[in-house]
């Protein structure tokens, strides 16, 4: 995805803009020792190429290694700072390990201490950024790969990543900033991680920077800082005290109050004067004061929605001091359901009749319909072939249940009777049986009226080969009418159908047959899996280790396939495993750029959850969002589910487990604006969507592309970059 603007210099005077004055600062490209920081254990700063080095892949396992820095600010207390450097995480083990940390806090030890900021001397107690590569897999619970922020040892944040860690040989920018509303930003490789996180209003003086490493005794990598700058301002007129509430200020509850404490300091805090905005609308907040502490709180009339982002700005003046001070929160409701239908709580969501051993989920697919709506769930009531079967028909906004459709002439026979549904882009609903020995039917519905009965579109014995493949679940379609097509693949085997319409009404379908070697392996597998249609001559296939394997679960790849006619071949495009290996099936939007898929857990305290990963580069999926199905884990031993993308929702049945909806609320559009400067270029884009990178240019006609690495601002939900212009012409582009 790429967003291209032209801006041509026509002068080049150079304009100031005045900054408040910074009150401490460190900088340091490492040709050199810094004289006023101090390595520890495995940590080096190498000048002749210069880095700091905190763990090195030739060193091997078992490294610790750290970097601290003299305090900046002596007798002073540090209200806001913002640290850049680039950092390099590559070179070593597959998968690589462990970490790094940036610390900055009144307990920093002068020890080594690892990407969590613990070691021989405790754990820093202060503010904690984690970069933590290597998943250690705490049972359901994964841990990594992932960035932490955690102040006073409580955790105020965490972001799932994939391989984003991995820079390889080169090196990507990174920058913190806190500010004096008590808040953190993190931009990682022109990626904006988190925004405004609520940490702690400023520590007590002595409070020092730093960087803790770590390789493990089965995973190394080279960890290493380049070009590091910290800045540092100090307290002035006020500080916040303590947190503002409620903290952690991600995941917080709908009803939630909110309130924020400020202490004089040099200034006296007028309340009078506060006024506070709240999602955009000005609102009246309570304000008293007593001593020097004003406290600020407020409470909305009404319930937050659920998955919401609610910014909040108050702006206050002081008694005795002319000037007009401003706080910025952003608040986010926790991730829930927009709908959710409990096992049990509808008679086509019966329990299994394994219950202790969860091998046969009565409902395990779903399907929604473009034209009318409708969500359709297939289900049965008993185990006996052909008893109890119904397809239902829900209304995909509310979940409400609406009525079932005709079953008339559906046939038993085969190891479940009817499964898995589709719908085709004209409406028309598709259903098959599950078979291993009685050949794969598949039914049609014209249309869902509950009076049109179901046709036979394929019946075929054994179809591709071996005899004994297990055909039926999973089945994907697309087109409409004579071009409809549907796909289907075999559990035991490498075997996959493309079936094509022979006639204008799509009532047979011919079946042709390929062999795809799965880049996961074919031993060793669960059931469920997912298949469905890319462009043109292509599908995704995705699969999951067996239920024998407790966490870790060796992850299965996402594979992307290309297939021709003529001979029937196959290629395999691309396979990535950079995702949980508990994440089963794995359902794609590339209209999006989204991907979502269930990790099924094992501990029966918690929920399964549903995944939503932002695929703009499908080699590096990232998370960003996930919700839970409704009950506590119920066994589902087959890891049975399914996903399906509408227009405003994602739809997920996991068997046993019951049935979510949820916003499927894509980042808009990413758009490059360039504002000029006197003699810069001020590029700015929302930073909404992840991973966009601006690259420059100073000819059209070829296009010269290089990467601009200067330090992104953040301001709100904006990126901001300064770029001096040079020359006559200058191009930017947006690149991710």
């Amino acid at each position: 995805m790429k967003s291209l603007l032209s801006l041509t210099v026509l002068t080049a005077t150079l304009g100031v803009m005045s900054l408040s004055s910074r009150a401490g600062s460190f900088s340091s490209d490492f040709s050199s020792a810094p004289a006023n920081a101090t390595t520890y254990g495995n940590a080096q700063v190498d000048t002749t190429s210069p880095a700091l080095k905190l763990t090195t892949a030739a060193a091997g396992f078992n490294q610790s290694g750290s970097f601290v820095i003299n305090d900046l600010d002596p007798g002073q207390r540090v209200n806001g700072f913002t640290a850049t450097f680039y950092l390099r995480m590559g070179g070593g083990t597959t998968p690589p390990g462990d970490g790094i940390c940036f610390v900055f806090g009144t307990d920093v030890p002068n020890a080594a201490f690892d990407e969590d900021g613990s070691g021989g001397a405790g754990t820093i107690s202060g503010l904690v950024v984690t970069f933590d590569a290597y998943d250690n897999s705490l049972g359901d619970n994964t841990e990594g790969p992932e960035f932490r922020i955690k102040i006073q040892g409580n955790l105020a944040a965490s972001r799932k990543i994939s391989n984003q860690f991995q820079t390889g040989a080169g090196y990507v920018p990174v920058t913190i900033s806190y500010s004096t509303s008590g808040t953190l930003t993190l931009v990682y490789n022109n990626a904006v991680m988190f925004t405004n996180v609520v940490t702690l209003g400023p520590f007590a003086t002595g409070a020092r920077f730093g960087f803790g490493s770590r390789c493990g005794g089965g995973a190394n990598q080279d960890q290493f800082i380049q070009n590091l700058n910290i800045t540092t301002t100090t307290v002035s007129r006020f500080y916040v005290k303590g947190s503002a509430q409620p903290f952690p200020s991600i995941g917080i509850a709908s009803n939630a109050t909110f309130q924020v404490q400020l202490n004089d300091s040099g200034a006296s805090v007028d309340p009078t004067t506060v006024t506070m905005s709240f999602k955009g609308a000005a609102v009246t907040p309570a304000a008293s004061k007593n001593g020097a502490v004003t406290t600020i709180g407020y409470t909305p009339p009404a319930l937050l929605a659920g998955n919401s982002t609610n910014r909040m700005i108050i702006s206050f003046g002081y008694s005795n001091d002319a000037s007009i001070d401003s706080l910025l929160y952003d608040f986010t409701v926790a991730a829930t359901p927009l709908w959710s239908l409990a096992p049990n709580s509808r008679v086509y969501l019966p329990p299994d009749t394994d219950l202790s051993g969860g091998t046969t989920p009565l409902y395990r697919s779903l399907a929604l319909s473009p034209h009318t709506n409708h969500l359709y769930i297939v289900s049965r009531t008993n185990n006996a072939s052909g008893f109890g079967i119904s397809v239902n028909v829900l209304d995909s906004t509310s979940g409400a249940d609406l009525y079932r459709m005709s079953t008339n002439g559906i046939q038993s026979g085969g190891t479940i009777t009817l499964t898995c549904v589709t719908v085709a882009e004209d409406g028309a609903i598709y259903a098959c049986n599950v078979t291993t020995t009685n050949g794969v039917i598949i039914y049609k519905w014209a249309n869902d009226s509950s009076t049109t009965d179901p046709q036979i579109v394929y019946n075929a014995a054994n179809p591709g080969s071996p005899s004994n493949s297990r055909w039926g679940d999973a089945l994907w379609s697309r087109g409409a009418g004579p071009a409809t097509q549907l796909l289907l693949d075999s559990f035991f085997h490498t075997n996959i159908l493309v079936l094509s319409a022979t006639d204008a009404y799509a009532t047979n379908f011919t079946a042709a047959p390929y062999t795809n070697a799965y880049t996961g392996g074919t031993s060793g597998l669960a059931i469920g899996r997912s298949i469905q249609f890319g462009p043109t001559n292509t599908w995704f296939v995705k699969k999951r280790t067996s239920s024998g394997t407790a966490p870790p679960v060796p992850a299965k790849p996402l594979q992307f396939v290309g297939y021709t006619t003529g001979p029937n071949t196959t290629t395999s495009l691309l396979s990535d495993s950079d995702y949980y290996g508990q994440v089963g099936g794995l359902t794609v939007d590339l209209s999006r750029n989204l991907a979502a898929g269930i990790l099924f857990v094992t501990n029966t305290t918690i929920p399964d959850r549903l995944q939503v990963y932002d695929i703009s580069n499908l080699a590096s999926p990232l998370q960003i969002a996930q919700y839970n199905f409704p009950v506590n884990h119920l066994k589902n031993n087959n890891m049975i589910g399914q996903v399906i993308f509408g227009q405003t929702m994602i739809y997920a049945v996991d068997g046993n487990n019951g049935v979510i909806a949820v916003p499927v609320s894509p980042p808009p559009p990413t758009v490059l604006n360039i504002a000029r400067s006197g003699s810069s270029a001020v590029l700015s884009w929302n930073n909404l969507n992840p991973a966009f990178f601006p690259q420059s240019s100073p000819t059209a006609r070829p296009f010269s592309w290089t990467v601009l690495n200067q330090p992104i601002s953040v301001s709100g939900n904006t990126n901001i970059v300064t770029d001096a212009l040079t020359g006559t012409n200058k191009f930017y582009r947006l690149l991710k």
